[in-house]
């Protein structure tokens, strides 16, 4: 439901999302395979089979959260006689749609399902891996969904899908009106996402969208955009200065302030670097050819 553009081979052409209007398969018919499979939970919030139109949301212990509620409002003995639960207390926000919570969904089938989920329980969610949304993007779009995808370095989900399918799933979300970040998905390999998202802006997403995805769509994606992500008067002063392009593996970070404050970019790695660079400048130069040692 993604075509690319036919005719071109320009390599910053991005895949067109189709509106849900004109797609082949509509929320109806979404539902009706969704209701023909197994979906695992997606989060502590269980929900039960009831009568009571207004208590759609449950813990895990099967409490409900609305008398956990209404309970800690009346306070006095209800509030006393009530056993409290300060980790069910805490989720309040998130069950009640205060707060956004993360639905860790990656195949189309996983994420519409944790969309009706959440759309049920009136939930705020964030979808996070999400490699197999870019063929539900016109959803998605339309809901100007919050996703933190990736790894962009990874493999088709499927057989059928296209090789550089990971690679434009971030771009073709992004042109479908979704809030978009990244994410490597591994954090031994976190300090390769400036490359992950040099190669979505190279398959579509352009240079300016893939800066976009680690810094400003990253902090819309996860609701902190008011204070951080980008350089504007009242939010946190974090930002670097780089030589080269900083999403490019010559680009050098030079210098780097966090909340205002100057970070020293030194760690066990540089130190290495430097104790062996000044090692090799001390080398006395080689012999030339036929003169004694």
């Amino acid at each position: 439901n993604t075509p690319r553009d036919k005719g071109s081979e320009d390599t910053a052409t991005v895949y067109k999302p189709v509106p849900p209007s004109s797609l082949f398969i509509d929320q109806d018919e979404w539902n009706t395979l969704l209701s023909a499979r197994a979906i695992t939970a997606f989060t502590a919030f269980d929900a039960m089979e009831t009568s009571d139109n207004d208590a759609r949301v449950f813990d895990a212990g099967a409490r409900r959260s609305i008398d956990f509620t209404e309970a800690r409002k009346a306070g006095g003995e209800t509030w006393a006689r009530f056993h409290r639960d300060s980790k069910l207390e805490a989720l309040l926000p998130y069950a009640l749609g205060k707060k956004p919570v993360i639905l860790d969904a990656n195949g189309p089938f996983s994420v519409m399902a944790a969309r009706n989920w959440a759309k049920e329980r009136s939930l705020d969610p964030i979808y996070m891996g999400a490699m197999g949304a870019w063929k539900i993007a016109g959803f998605l779009g339309a809901d100007q969904a919050r996703i933190l995808t990736g790894s962009v370095h990874s493999l088709p989900r499927s057989n059928n899908d296209p090789f550089d399918s990971p690679y434009r799933n971030a771009g073709i979300l992004a042109a479908s009106g979704c809030r978009v970040g990244l994410r490597t998905g591994d954090t031994h390999v976190a300090r390769n996402l400036p490359f992950q998202a040099a190669t979505a802006g190279a398959h579509g997403a352009g240079p300016n969208q893939s800066l976009h995805f680690l810094t400003l769509g990253a902090a819309e994606a996860l609701g902190i955009s008011d204070y951080t992500g980008s350089i504007e008067l009242g939010k946190a002063a974090n930002f670097f200065l780089a030589e080269g392009d900083p999403l490019d593996n010559k680009g050098q970070i030079r210098r780097m302030w966090l909340g205002g404050a100057e970070v020293l970019l030194e760690s066990e790695q540089t130190r290495l670097r430097d104790r062996y660079s000044e090692r090799i400048e001390r080398m006395p130069p080689p012999h030339s050819e036929g003169t004694q040692g």
